[in-house]
């Protein structure tokens, strides 16, 4: 309670090696209203215990979007 954002998860299971980049999906789509964007920050504390980050931070989510993100380990 309190937090102002959402945890979202792979919708695959994988793994990834040091240094390397993947494609993620989430499985999530949503409808932006046109004029409005969304935006997905990595979580300070994902990065700090494990080294993972999304490479193009923030992330834009454009209208009509899947949530599929760069990650970067």
């Amino acid at each position: 309670p309190g937090d102002g954002g959402l945890d979202l998860y792979s919708s695959i299971d994988c793994k990834l090696k040091p240094l390397e980049r993947k494609l993620i999906p989430t499985g999530i789509k949503i409808a932006i209203p046109k004029g409005y964007a969304g935006f997905v920050q990595p979580k300070s504390g994902l990065a700090i215990k494990n080294g993972i980050s999304i490479v193009n931070t923030p992330g834009l989510i454009d209208l009509s979007s899947i949530f599929i993100f760069i990650v970067f380990n």
